[in-house]
This record gives structure tokens, sequence and C-alpha cells, in this order.
């Protein structure tokens, strides 16, 4: 895949965001720190997917404002709908595109979905 259409899937990402805690500065740390995690995850041995776990920092939280605003109840689950759709329209892998999904949905630690 080419990094075009990660910076498309990131464009995408910063349109989504809003001000406040969980805005696109929060999404900038929380992908430095997954880049930081995946790096010791290789070096124990451990296969990662760069691709599902750039796009997926990206878009976890693409559905916030829906949540905070009352358009949806959970946006962990809001956002991996969104997240397929953005995927899609920028030209993601389909084959990664479910584990993008799952890794938005499953991030929302207060829903205990590990």
């Amino acid at each position: 895949m080419s990094r075009a259409v990660l910076a498309k899937v990131e464009e995408r990402a910063l349109r989504r965001h809003f001000a406040g805690g969980h805005g696109f500065d929060h999404t900038q740390r929380v992908l430095r720190l997954a880049k930081r995690i995946a790096a010791d995850e290789r070096k124990a041995g451990r296969k990662t997917d760069s691709e599902v776990l750039e796009a997926a920092c990206l878009l976890h939280d693409a559905a916030r404002e829906m949540e905070e605003t009352g358009e949806c109840r959970c946006h962990a689950e809001k956002g991996a709908e969104l997240a397929e759709k953005i995927l899609i329209e920028t030209g993601f892998p389909e084959g990664k595109i479910e584990a993008v999904k799952h890794a938005i949905w499953a991030h929302r630690y207060s829903k205990k979905r590990l």
C-alpha cells in the first residue's frame, strides 16, 4: 500500500475530529505511542501490521464528537462503521479493513471489550 493512501486516511481523520481532550493532538499521541509499542513487539519477535495500526490509531476517535453531542451512544462502535466507509473511499487494502474496524471497536476500555 502506498504512503499516499495513509495520507488520505489521515486527512479524513483530521476532518472528523474536534477540539478538546480528544482532538487530533490526542490522536497523534496515540499513534506515536502505538508505533513505539509495535517496535517493541517486533523486537520481541511478534508480528505487527503497521498499516492496520496506523489506520486504527488515526480513526479510533472519528465518532467521538457524535457521542459527545448525543448522535450515538458509543463512539467506538460508530467509529468502526465510519472507518469502514473512509477506508474503502481512500483505497485502503480491503483485506485489512476488518482488523482496523475491530481495533477501533475494541479500543474503548470502559466497555470491557478486550
